[in-house]
Order: structure tokens, then sequence, then C-alpha cells
């Protein structure tokens, strides 16, 4: 009853950390417009979240393996609190960016405590299908987040997601238990020495592609949206059915995963993305967006939900701090390079390119891990 009731509630941070990601995708026109950026500082905003996590998570995975998890999952929903009051106070583009680091500092607290925890607790012989409620509940918040962030004012979601923080952390906080405490402290291997296990250098590899290929899309796609002249509301409704027929077929992965292994959904979601990605700038018409974001959704699914198991497939669990750190800093590398890199290239090239870029990124990530694990 235990593990169920700590599997659930670390499902509840996962959840809030990525609705407040989430949120702020459906308002970057409204900042535009209020703060008179530009595209590429737009997404230099979106991005600073992830470069936050790129300077963070290295120590912090190597604290997390040394001083135990409950400590940074407090961190981290105070944190997230925090800077939902900073967004909701923000009237330059100086204090927006101040609140977006803070929630990836936040991220990096949490994500990198919490993916471990779930570790450990899922059993051996389910672990694909009890960590693919880990990834849901991600993307149960993925839903949420734009859903929210298109409605109201542009306080309001912050609001929301300052209550549901503070909620959380009181929960963690009497409810996890540190079972660090009294034990000696496990060195483990180095950075440099666990990103040679190929399990975890296969994840890596793949959540970089997804993170950098995503963070790209969800920024030029709401920028293509407003472009059209559509309501921020349309974005957040067709993100909402991107994320939700991810979380709809991650259960059916997770089972899958555990019984066919971890390689065919992950090689067959990234072909998928390859393929469907570019569309979401070439149709202009929402009634063409709709299946192709359950396509979308779909695929991403395929490729992210085989990546927390297969870690924890080759990596013991007082190295998962560490292990998890560098798949986490994968994700925040690719989510700062992508949106980054989309924001300045839209600029003078237009949406499309940069979506094209980010599908051959896909396949070749797709061969490079076929090779790297054929015959494991």
């Amino acid at each position: 009853m235990r593990r169920s009731l700590i599997l659930f509630l670390l499902s509840g941070i996962i959840f809030t950390d990525m609705m407040g990601y989430g949120i702020v995708i459906p308002l970057m026109p409204h900042y535009q417009e209020k703060l008179g950026i530009g595209r590429e500082e737009a997404g230099f905003l979106f991005a600073s979240y992830a470069l936050v996590q790129l300077l963070a998570l290295l120590p912090f995975g190597e604290a997390v393996d040394r001083w135990g998890r409950k400590k940074f999952i407090l961190v981290g929903m105070g944190l997230l609190a925090g800077c939902s009051l900073v967004f909701i106070r923000a009237s330059t583009f100086g204090e927006l960016l101040w609140a977006r680091m803070i929630q990836g500092m936040a991220a990096a607290c949490t994500w990198t405590a919490a993916l471990p925890l779930a570790s450990e607790i899922a059993s051996e012989a389910r672990r694909g299908m009890e960590l693919s409620f880990i990834t849901l509940s991600g993307g149960l918040g993925g839903i949420l987040g734009p859903v929210i962030g298109g409605l109201g004012s542009p306080t309001t979601p912050f609001l929301i997601l300052a209550l549901l923080s503070a909620s959380l952390l009181l929960s963690s906080l009497l409810l996890l238990r540190e079972e660090r405490e009294e034990k000696e402290v496990y060195a483990g291997r180095r950075f440099w020495e666990l990103i040679r296990e190929r399990g975890l250098l296969a994840a890596c590899a793949a959540i970089g592609a997804q993170a950098l290929s995503c963070g790209l899309f969800e920024l030029l796609f709401s920028l293509h949206v407003a472009d059209l002249g559509f309501e921020r509301s349309a974005c957040g409704y067709a993100l909402g059915i991107f994320a939700g027929a991810s979380v709809a077929s991650q259960p059916l992965v997770g089972r899958w995963t555990d019984r066919a292994g971890r390689l065919p959904p992950l090689l067959l979601g990234h072909l998928i993305m390859a393929s469907l990605l570019p569309l979401s700038v070439v149709y202009r018409d929402p009634r063409e967006w709709y299946p192709l974001m359950i396509g979308l959704g779909v695929g991403g699914s395929c490729a992210f939900v085989p990546i927390s198991p297969l870690i924890a497939d080759h990596i013991p669990p007082l190295e998962r701090g560490r292990a998890y750190a560098l798949n986490n800093l994968a994700w925040c590398a690719g989510y700062f390079v992508g949106p980054w890199m989309g924001g300045a290239l839209a600029e003078s090239c237009g949406f499309l390119l940069p979506l094209l870029l980010s599908a051959g990124i896909l396949v070749g990530t797709a061969i490079f891990i076929f090779f790297l694990m054929r015959g494991r």
C-alpha cells in the first residue's frame, strides 16, 4: 500500500512539473506582444528553463546519490511554487527570464530525485509498466499545462500552479522517508564511467534528440498558430490533444517494452516523429492539426516510455541518481538547443526548415541506437 502511495505522490510531482513547463507555451505570443520581443528572444526565454538544468543536473545527481531523494523533492516543489509567484508579478523580459530559470532549477531538483526513487520502488518484472505511470503523469501535465495556459488571464494559470506545488510540498514532507540519512555514503562510478554503459548512452541519445525536436516543435507551432491569426487557446487545445494521445498510449507501450524489449518501440517512435513533425507547420487548418497531433502523441510515447526502464535495466540502484542526471542533462541540452535554434532559424528561413532538420536528427539517432544496441 505504501509503495503505491509513494508512486502516486511521485507521479503527482512529475505531473505538476510538466504542467508548469507547458503553461508557458501558449503564453509565448502574449509575451511577444506585451514586451515587444522577437522570435529569437522568445526562443531563448523558452529554452532558459533547460539552460539552468544543464548547469545543475550533474551536481544534483551526485548529491541525490550521496544524500538521498527527499531533500531535493522538497526544494524542487518549493522553488516551483515560488517561481509561479514571480511569473504573476513579472512585467519585464528580465523578470520573466528569472522566473523561467527558477522553474528550470525546480525541475532539476524534482526530476533528479523522483526518477531514481521511482525506479527503486517499481518491481523488476513490471518495471516498464509501473514506470510508464510516471511518464504518463508527465504527459497528463503536458495536456493540462498548455490548456490551462490558454484559459483565463495570463496570471490565473500560475496561481493554480503555486497552490498545487505547495500542496505537494506538504505531502512530500509528511509521506517521504529519507532512507539514506544513516547510511554510509556510496561513491559509485563517476559520470564519464557511467556513460560508457551502452544502455545509458542509448537512452541519453534518444532523450536528447526527442527533447530538441519537441522543444523546437512546441515553440514554432505556437508561433505558427499566432501567425495564422488564431487565439492562443487553439494552440493549447492542439498541444493538449498531442499530450492526450501520448498519455493514452503510454501504459500499452510500457507493457510492450516489458514483453518485447525496450528497442522496438523506441526506434519506431523516432521514425514516426520524424515523418510527422514537419507537417505541423505545413497544415493551416485546425481540422488537419488534430489527427496529426494524435499521430505525434503516439509516436512520442513509443520513443519516450522505454527510456526510464532502459536505464534501470543497466544501472544499479545506488548509481541511478547519477544515471538519471545524465539522462536529464541530455534532455535539457535538447530543450535548450531546440527552441533557441528553431527561433533563430525561423527568423531567417521560416518554420519548415528547422523542423526538417529535427526530423533528420531523429532518424540519425534511431540508426545510431540500432547499431549501438544490436545484439544486446
